[in-house]
C-alpha cells in the first residue's frame, strides 16, 4: 500500500489569446499584416500558413515577425496545396509586422496568428502530426487522435483544395475558432482547451470536394501549480468539532 499526498488539481499555465488574433491573404510572393502581441509572460507566436500548389512550385523560404525569423515546425504537402505551421518563442510585446516570402507567385495563401502564454520556453511542443485524405465523396472525414498530457494545450489546422469544400467538426467538445477562404483555399483551426488524454480532432466534409490536409499541434505548459487541501481548525472548544478535524486531518491527503 502507498500513501500519497493529495492536493488539488494541477492548473496550468497555458492560455491562449483569442482576442488577438489576425488574418492575412495574398496572391503574389510577399505577403506583410500587423499581428498583435500582448504583454503577457512566457509567449509563443503560431502562424498557420496555407496555399496553392502552382505548378513549377512556390514555396514559402522566411516568415517573420518584427523582422525576427520564425521556425518551422511542420509542412504538409497535399496533392495541389501545402500547409504550413510557424512559431516564435518570446516574440516582441506590441503590434508589428509578419511577413511571408514566397520563392515566386502563388495563386492563393491564407494566414493566421495567435498567440499562447504561458508556455514553456525552451521546448514549446509536446507533439506535432499530421495526416492528408484523399477522395472527392461527400461525407469523407479526416481525423487525427493526439495523446494530451494534463494541462497542455492541443490544437489543429484542417485544410481544403476546393472552395466548394464545407467542413464540419464531429464532437461537441472541439472548438472552432478560426474558419476563412481565400481563392480556392478553405482552413480551419480548433482546439480542445482544458481536455486531456487520447483526443480525436475529426472533421467531415459536407460536399463533394478536393482533398484536404490536417496538422495537429500540443503545446507544453510553462508549468503547472496546485495547492494543498488544507484544513482549518475549529474557532471555538465545540468537542465534535475537534473530533471531525482530528478524523480529516488524520486522512487529509492520502489515497490508496
Amino acid at each position: 500500500m502507498v500513501l500519497t499526498e493529495y492536493n488539488a488539481p494541477p492548473v496550468s499555465s497555458i492560455e491562449p489569446i483569442w482576442g488577438d488574433i489576425s488574418s492575412l491573404s495574398f496572391s503574389d510572393n510577399d505577403g506583410q499584416f500587423y499581428v498583435k502581441v500582448g504583454d503577457f509572460g512566457l509567449r509563443l507566436l503560431t502562424i498557420s500558413i496555407a496555399y496553392h500548389l502552382k505548378p513549377g512550385g512556390s514555396f514559402i523560404y522566411r516568415v517573420t515577425y518584427n523582422g525576427v525569423a520564425l521556425t518551422l515546425l511542420r509542412k504538409v504537402m497535399g496533392y495541389n496545396m501545402v500547409q504550413e505551421v510557424w512559431y516564435l518563442i518570446n516574440p516582441e510585446v506590441g503590434t508589428n509586422i509578419v511577413e511571408i516570402l514566397m520563392t515566386n507567385n502563388t495563386s492563393w495563401v491564407s494566414a493566421r496568428a495567435f498567440t499562447i502564454v504561458g508556455v514553456d520556453q525552451t521546448a514549446p511542443f509536446y507533439k506535432s502530426t499530421y495526416t492528408m485524405t484523399y477522395g472527392f465523396a461527400p461525407g469523407l472525414e479526416t481525423s487525427l487522435t493526439l495523446g494530451v498530457p494534463t494541462g497542455h494545450f492541443a490544437f489543429d489546422f484542417v485544410c481544403c483544395s476546393d472552395a466548394a469544400c464545407a467542413l464540419s467538426s464531429d464532437d461537441v467538445n472541439q472548438a472552432t475558432f478560426i474558419s476563412g477562404l481565400m481563392g480556392d483555399v478553405l482552413t480551419y483551426m480548433s482546439h480542445r482547451n482544458g481536455q486531456e488524454g487520447n483526443l480525436i480532432f475529426q472533421w467531415k466534409k459536407t460536399l463533394a470536394a478536393s482533398y484536404f490536409t490536417q496538422i495537429g499541434m500540443i503545446v507544453r505548459p510553462a508549468n503547472m501549480s496546485s495547492v494543498s487541501l488544507e484544513v482549518s481548525e475549529p474557532t471555538d472548544d465545540c468537542e465534535l468539532a475537534w473530533s471531525i478535524y482530528d478524523v480529516i486531518n488524520s486522512i487529509r491527503g492520502t489515497i490508496h
